[in-house]
């Protein structure tokens, strides 16, 4: 059976059912819409921990650490713990960042 064919079959056996205010009883009852506030101030301390970060310490110096630990990887040498701190530390605020915008898309 095609989809031309299910089209007809449930335009012929339609029917309207009353609502009597069904729907507005519904909306009524569901839970409250819940506040992107808190994402908000998450993403906006993520961006100002971001923007301390990059004042204190230079940008290249991060790149620097980053770049150190793919290379002690790639030779099969244990990075240095401020190359990996430095890593886990980017990683963790763009993780968090993403997860504020995706839960404040949410809203």
């Amino acid at each position: 059976m095609n989809e031309k064919a299910l089209r007809k079959i449930f335009a012929e056996h339609k029917t309207d059912i009353p609502d009597k205010g069904w729907s507005e009883h519904v909306v009524k009852h569901l839970p409250p819409r819940k506040s992107v506030m808190p994402q908000v101030v998450m993403i906006i301390s993520v961006l100002i921990g971001l923007t301390l970060m990059f004042a204190i310490q230079d940008v290249t110096t991060i790149i620097e650490q980053i770049d150190s630990l793919t290379t002690s990887i790639s030779l099969l040498q244990m990075p240095s713990p401020t190359a990996l701190l430095t890593y886990l530390g980017v990683l963790l605020l763009t993780g968090v960042i993403g997860f504020g915008v995706a839960r404040a898309g949410e809203g």
